[in-house]
């Protein structure tokens, strides 16, 4: 698998196609069935796990072609992934980024695992509904002494952060969605999520806007500020008047999506990474 840009590289000892994530196409299970072709739904494969000790630090995504928490998953045996990879390499400055969309199933199978300095747990939302059954889970682990992030990804909707979260967050990352089905992703839903982190001093960074990029249409407008416009992914064009983030969402507007992966949010980029500060 190649880099992500968050982190280095992957290391997948649990494998399944149990998938249940919202995104309508799913990378991760194309891959698997690329890979693994003869996997049946329902089956759980076990490999073995080979990291060099020595070398470049690495930021290791652990297991996130197949939810390491999923409910067909023993729990013996994430207990016995994790335990393998934080003990093992307590002295070595390797990162690992574990992301579940079932955090409860999560907790009930490293209930008794002391927390490892080396990892940082996350889970994985897409909408309101979504991060308030889920992050209260994620919130136990930061209780007892674990690094925690989230991952707001795709963003297919708004989502408000309560207080007492981002208190215990060390991450927040947002991004739209991708693939032939992807749906937009609305800058006003990025927009609160950004402040927040601002707010309580909680890295955030934004990945990218997906499939789809906000861009404008442009009846009616002069080529000045047609070529404005084309300069700024994040604004979209109102009645032929730009209409910037700050502005709040209008009550109307017309828009065209352009495919690309641009990163920058009201006129940045954002890459702060907790676990890049070390």
């Amino acid at each position: 698998m190649k880099s992500g840009k968050y982190w280095d590289a992957a290391i997948n000892p649990i494998v399944h196609l149990n998938c249940t994530c919202e995104v309508r196409d799913c990378w991760a299970k194309n891959i698997l069935k690329r890979f693994h072709p003869y996997l049946k739904p329902g089956e759980v494969i076990i490999k073995d796990v080979n990291i060099p000790l020595r070398g470049k630090p690495k930021v290791y995504a652990l297991n996130w072609l197949a939810d390491i928490a999923h409910p067909s998953v023993n729990p013996s045996d994430v207990q016995e992934a994790i335990s393998f990879l934080g003990v093992p390499y307590r002295e070595y400055p390797h990162i690992f980024l574990v992301l579940t969309k079932w955090p409860e199933y999560l907790r009930d199978s490293i209930e008794d695992i002391r927390p490892f300095p080396n990892f940082y747990l996350g889970t994985s939302v897409s909408d309101q509904a979504t991060a308030d059954a889920r992050i209260p889970h994620l919130m136990k682990f930061a209780d007892k002494g674990w690094k925690t992030w989230l991952s707001i990804e795709p963003c297919l909707g708004p989502v408000i952060l309560e207080d007492e979260w981002l208190s215990k967050l060390n991450q927040v990352i947002v991004g739209g969605e991708t693939g032939k089905q992807a749906r937009p992703l609305w800058p006003w839903w990025v927009m609160p999520v950004r402040d927040k982190c601002r707010q309580f001093g909680v890295p955030f960074y934004f990945k990218s806007w997906g499939t789809w990029e906000l861009t404008c249409s442009f009846y009616g407008v002069d080529d000045e500020i047609k070529e404005r416009a084309l300069d700024k992914p994040h604004l979209l064009m109102n009645e032929g008047k730009i209409w910037r983030i700050e502005d709040g969402q209008p009550p109307t507007w017309t828009v065209i999506y352009n495919r690309a992966t641009d990163r920058i949010f009201d006129d940045h980029e954002y890459n702060e990474l907790a676990w890049r500060k070390a």
